[in-house]
């Protein structure tokens, strides 16, 4: 690290405080977290603890590596926790005195850097006009679409060493991100400026940036550890991974639970049962042998299917995603967390099984935002919404009933790639089909799960009594007409109906759990 351009002592306890940036304006004691404004020469107690929540990054002040041939050190760390979930956002100074910003959101990094040339009035959209997956800006010459907008107000932030802003108690943010492939561009609209500043960057894997004087194993609580405790609303189990999910919703009533290092926080509670877990082909906690690695369900999302206009329409003001007749079917979502790969879902639907993961580096779009593959469009499949119905287990974002996603499916292979978009975010990912007797294997399922209706009630019965009705009708008519049919006639093919009714009546319950 560079020698530092600025030494005093912390107002509040008299340990020292560093400075190695020209650019940072505020200061945490390492001892006290005491938060210190730099200015004119000395240092200001804001009177705010910005004490972090230990948590599993494998980076600390000091760790360094190199980007595009060049070295760079971290100085300064801001820890952001909102509603919605959590991230590091790491303050970088490079050898040459520039700085720049390493973002860490469970397993994705992303490095930017201040953009030379800064927007001026009339170059970039105003906040409010953004509409993500819609928006589209322009930087050097490459075209961005609006992935991501944030606004909200940061009550719990953190920070350890130096930041080149004043930190706040309650510090507002507006804050879009946009993406190209592996690039970002981050328009930061502070707390309402009409002009944004302009942060450009990319994807990167940790491992790329060559890391160096990474904490150590003492030092580091394992990330992605399995850890149970007791739901603090009813007392039922649940588990999360350690310090990589930021969400759980207890399986047994339903309670949002929210985690801060190893305390439970309950942050909505439902007190409900849900009876569609009894359904759940794989439950939380089951862990699958997926080609010789361990991954653990650590959450189950059902979603009730929607029109694609129904999922629009709950994206304005005026939304009511639960007007009669647009309903058409159901899906659930496993989300599978392994702590080398990161996580992975499967999903099951009327259709079967697929595997699916989240893009960190999105296909090429044309200009009307369609995916491309060697110069041609994908073909697109259909699109679709799907709210929330219900959720359990750990998640890295806030899982809420009633969140509605549109959709949109494109062929690519045998498998599909897919543009997921909310409210205020927009991601991709691709899914690869997966027959049910391989998820069996993994899991070590002995039972195939019935297939089931949007309503929840088997579709495999109905299709069987058709099958058999039509095989069996000709020969039904002959006898009829011969005056041949007799009582054992009667009693085989009524009992055949009745095995094949049986799930429709709820005799079949058991047979449909894994």
């Amino acid at each position: 690290m560079q020698q530092a351009i600025f030494t005093t002592s912390c107002p509040s306890c008299g340990a020292p405080v560093e400075a190695h940036s020209a650019s940072s304006v505020t200061l945490v004691c390492g001892y006290c977290h005491s938060t210190l404004l730099r200015e004119d020469g000395s240092v200001r107690n804001l009177g705010l603890d910005a004490a972090l929540v230990d948590d599993a990054s494998p980076l600390q002040l000091g760790s360094g590596g190199r980007y595009q041939m060049r070295r760079f050190t971290l100085i300064g760390r801001l820890q952001v926790r909102y509603e919605a979930g959590a991230w590091n956002e790491w303050y970088i100074l490079f050898d040459d005195g520039s700085t720049g910003w390493l973002s860490e959101a469970g397993d994705l990094y992303v490095l930017t850097r201040r953009a030379g040339q800064q927007p001026g009035p009339g170059d970039m959209p105003a906040f409010d006009e953004i509409e993500v997956s819609f928006t589209r800006v322009h930087y050097h010459q490459r075209p961005y679409l609006a992935a991501d907008k944030r606004q909200a107000v940061l009550h719990r932030a953190g920070a350890e060493g130096e930041l080149p802003f004043r930190l706040q108690a309650d510090m507002p943010v507006q804050v879009v991100d946009c993406r190209s492939e592996q690039y970002f561009l981050t328009l930061d609209y502070g707390s309402g400026e009409a002009v944004p500043e302009v942060f450009a960057g990319e994807t990167v894997a940790l491992e790329a940036l060559a890391p160096d004087n990474l904490r150590s194993d003492g030092r580091i609580r394992l990330k992605g550890t399995i850890r149970s405790s007791a739901c603090p609303q009813c007392g039922g189990t649940v588990q999360w991974a350690q310090d990589v999910s930021s969400h759980v919703v207890c399986p047994s009533c339903s309670s949002q639970i929210e985690l801060a290092g190893d305390d439970l926080r309950v942050a909505e509670a439902h007190n409900q049962r849900q009876q569609q877990q009894q359904r759940l082909t794989l439950q939380v906690g089951q862990v699958g042998n997926i080609n010789g690695q361990s991954w653990q369900v650590m959450g189950i999302v059902v979603r009730q299917e929607w029109t694609a206009d129904a999922a629009w329409r709950a994206f304005t003001p005026q939304g009511n995603p639960g007007m009669q007749g647009w309903e058409k079917g159901w899906w659930t979502e496993y989300l599978l967390y392994n702590r080398q790969q990161g996580w992975r879902w499967l999903v099951e639907s009327e259709d079967g099984w697929q595997q699916s993961a989240t893009l960190t580096q999105w296909p090429l779009l044309d200009g009307d935002n369609k995916p491309l593959s060697n110069g041609r469009r994908l073909p697109e499949l259909y699109s679709y919404g799907g709210s929330v119905l219900f959720a359990a287990g750990a998640f890295y974002w806030q899982v809420r009933e009633g969140d509605m996603n549109h959709y949109t499916d494109y062929q690519w292979g045998r498998g599909k790639l897919c543009a997921e978009r909310s409210a205020d975010e927009l991601a991709w990912s691709r899914s690869q089909p997966v027959p049910y007797h391989q998820v069996a294997a993994w899991f070590g399922l002995t039972r195939h799960a019935a297939q089931t209706s949007a309503t929840g009630k088997p579709v495999l019965p109905w299709i069987l009594i058709v099958l058999f009705t039509l095989i069996n009708l000709p020969a039904w008519l002959v006898i009829l007409a011969d005056g041949d049919f007799n009582g054992l006639t009667f009693l085989l093919s009524a009992a055949v109906y009745w095995l094949l009714w049986r799930p429709l009546a709820g005799g079949g319950d058991d047979d449909d759990e894994a």
